[in-house]
This record gives C-alpha cells, sequence and structure tokens, in this order.
C-alpha cells in the first residue's frame, strides 16, 4: 500500500511531528509505503527523519471567492504519477484545499483533523458581514462539495474534535469519521526517575507563542511561586510571533531571569528529562502531544483543560488537569507536586503508564486497518 501525506510545510509543529512519526513508522513495515509532500519548501524535521522521503511539489492552488481560481498541477500530477498512491492523507487547512480541487481515480482520500477548523464552525447572523467568515463559508462549502465527490474519510484526532465535526459535516459525511487518538514515538522519550527538590523547582512547557497557548498565564504563575520565596525556572521550548511581548512581559514581573525562551529545539526529549514538572495553560487544546512526551519520560503535568487534554489525563491521577485559569491555583498545585515525594512518584509512574496506550506502533495498526477498509 502507497500513502501519500500532503502538508504545507514540515515546521516545528504537533501536526508536523505526527506526520513525521506516521511516515517512518509506517516505512518500517513491509505492507506500507509513505512518502510526505510539502506545498512550501520547509522542513524542520530533516535531522529526525529516518526512512522517509521529503517532496517539495511547485503546483498551487487558490481559491477565489469572486472570480476564476487560480491553479497549477502539472507538478503535483508528475509526483502522483510516478508513486502511483493507493491513499492521499491530508494535514492542515491548506492542504485540504489542495487535495481536493484536483482529484485521482482510484484513490482513497483521508483528511486529518488536527483541530476544529474556523472554517468549519457555524456562522452565526451577525459575522456574515465579515470579510474572514464569508471567505471561510465559501471555502467550507467548496470542500464539503469536494468531499462528496472522493467519498472523503476522516480522521478526529480526539474526541473533542470528533463531536466539533460531528456537529459542522452533512450527515452523509460523519459516517466516514473515525475517531483515533493521536499518539507518539515512546522510543524518543524515555522514562526518567526524578528526585525534585522542593525549593528548585524546574518547569518545562513546549509549545508555539501564539496566543492560543496561553504562555502570558504561566508568566503569572512564575510571578506567584517566585514572591513564595521558592527557586523556580521555567523552560518555554518553541517560536513564534509572541516572543518579543512575552519577553517584555516578563521583565515587567521582575522574572525575566528565572524564564529560559530556548525557542524550536531538535532534542526536546533531554529538555524534558531535566524537567521537574510538565505545565501547560492553552486555552484550547486539540489534542496536546507535548503533554503526552512529558508523560512518557515520566513528568507530573499541571495543566489547563483545553479540551483534547482530557482524553488522556485525569485529574489527580498524572498530574492536576484543571479547570480555572487562576496563576495562585496553579502554583499550589506545582507545590503540592514537588513537595510530596509520594504524590510525586505516584503521578509520575501513571503518566508514563497513561502514554504507553498512545505509541505509534498501536496508532499504525489502526490506521493502516482504516487504509485497507477504505
Amino acid at each position: 500500500m502507497k500513502v501519500l501525506h500532503i502538508i504545507p510545510t514540515l515546521s516545528k509543529g504537533g501536526a508536523e511531528r505526527l506526520v513525521v512519526d506516521i511516515c517512518d513508522e509506517c516505512n518500517s513495515r513491509k505492507n506500507c509505503e509513505a512518502k510526505i509532500l510539502l506545498l512550501h519548501n520547509q522542513n524542520d524535521f530533516s535531522s529526525q527523519l529516518r526512512n522517509t522521503t521529503v517532496i517539495h511539489t511547485t503546483s498551487s492552488f487558490r481559491l477565489r471567492i469572486t472570480g476564476k481560481s487560480i491553479s497549477d498541477f502539472a507538478d503535483y500530477k508528475k509526483v502522483a504519477a510516478a508513486f502511483k498512491p493507493d491513499i492521499i492523507h491530508s494535514h492542515l487547512f491548506e492542504a485540504e484545499l489542495f487535495t481536493r480541487e484536483n482529484l485521482f481515480p482510484h484513490v482513497r482520500y483521508f483528511s486529518h483533523l488536527h483541530d476544529n477548523m474556523k472554517q468549519f464552525e457555524q456562522m452565526h447572523f451577525r459575522h456574515i458581514f465579515s470579510k474572514k467568515n464569508w471567505s471561510g463559508m465559501i471555502e467550507k462549502s467548496h470542500l464539503i462539495h469536494r468531499y462528496r465527490r472522493c467519498n472523503n474519510h476522516f480522521i478526529a484526532n480526539s474526541m473533542h474534535t470528533e463531536a466539533f465535526f460531528k456537529k459542522n459535516l452533512p450527515s452523509y459525511l460523519v459516517k466516514n469519521l473515525t475517531h483515533l487518538p493521536n499518539a507518539i514515538d515512546i522510543r524518543s522519550f524515555p522514562f526518567v526517575r526524578r528526585n525534585p527538590v522542593p525549593h528548585q523547582i524546574r518547569l518545562i512547557t513546549i509549545g508555539s507563542l501564539v496566543l492560543k497557548k496561553n504562555h502570558a498565564f504561566l508568566l503569572r504563575v512564575m510571578q506567584v511561586l517566585i514572591e513564595k520565596n521558592f527557586l523556580v525556572q521555567l523552560t518555554i521550548l518553541g517560536g513564534g510571533p509572541l516572543q518579543a511581548e512575552l519577553k517584555m512581559k516578563a521583565e515587567l514581573l521582575g522574572i525575566l531571569p528565572h524564564i529560559l525562551f530556548q525557542g524550536p529545539v531538535n532534542d526536546v526529549a533531554e529538555y524534558l528529562t531535566q524537567a521537574d514538572v510538565y505545565v501547560h495553560s492553552a486555552i484550547y487544546e486539540p489534542f496536546g502531544l507535548s503533554i503526552l512526551e512529558a508523560m512518557a519520560t515520566g513528568l507530573p503535568v499541571v495543566a489547563y483543560n483545553g479540551g483534547g487534554n482530557s482524553e488522556f489525563m485525569v485529574n489527580g491521577k498524572e498530574g492536576f488537569l484543571l479547570d480555572d485559569l487562576d496563576p495562585v491555583l496553579f502554583a499550589e498545585k506545582i507545590l503540592e507536586v514537588v513537595t510530596s515525594k509520594d504524590m510525586f512518584e505516584q503521578f509520575s509512574i501513571q503518566a508514563h503508564s497513561r502514554a504507553l496506550h498512545f505509541t505509534m506502533e498501536q496508532y499504525i495498526d489502526r490506521l493502516i486497518f482504516l487504509y485497507e477498509n477504505a
């Protein structure tokens, strides 16, 4: 079976990392061959890919609300003719529009639903005059028509995402919707036993520096901990447009020396093994791969319930999953974890044990089953 995974770029991100892990695991199987096709020539995973070919296409497609759409599929057709895929598996919205505009016969199409795409939200009348919302409505209508033509299959990465698309897809497409929770390459995140020192707390978080990840909240948590006279450090892995603003905020709060902005890194596991607690404050989380990776190494977690992360976390079992964005409460829960040796060890073991239910090997078994059934 040949599978072509299509994604806009391989920039550092959860969806991109999942695609890399899926393809590497598929290519280790006798019955599956996978390649990655990029719509834009950016590959930040070149040093991490084990046995997967990455291709960049010069083809493009732009759907125009008024007038004729702009498209050039010549190079894409050459790639498909050479590889002869049985499955085309698309990731993220730009790839959805691109792949469904030029449909190949005898190919089965899968859409990977990494989050609740804004274009599929139900539009309220008061928003109808917004150009952005109007554009999204046109794109949704266009895509649904194309989905129907190819009898499209959908993979939802969490129950939270599945519920959203059950509500926003037509019933004749919902029948092709499958819940398949994300997974990690467990071999890359080995379990480590830790002995935290209560007055020297090492926190870590991973995520793009964008508004929905809510890093500004973690700065307020840090302020609370420091005011309680704890020696604490927060390492932030990931880059993004809010980095300068967050650094300025940390400086105004007087906590900048306690915050390490490391940017995107390749050796994520190495940073995780040097931390005591993983913290996560995203106001919306479609799944939360980075949390799962942290749990695999044995890190207890203190996180806000952003939706998808409740699929693999239970409050009081692998850590604390909170429903309130209260910096004092967050700080108190972090202190509970690091000041109780028994609680820390219990959370650590249970976090690792839970992560073992989301391995890439199990994931690919189920994914290939879905491909074959299609």
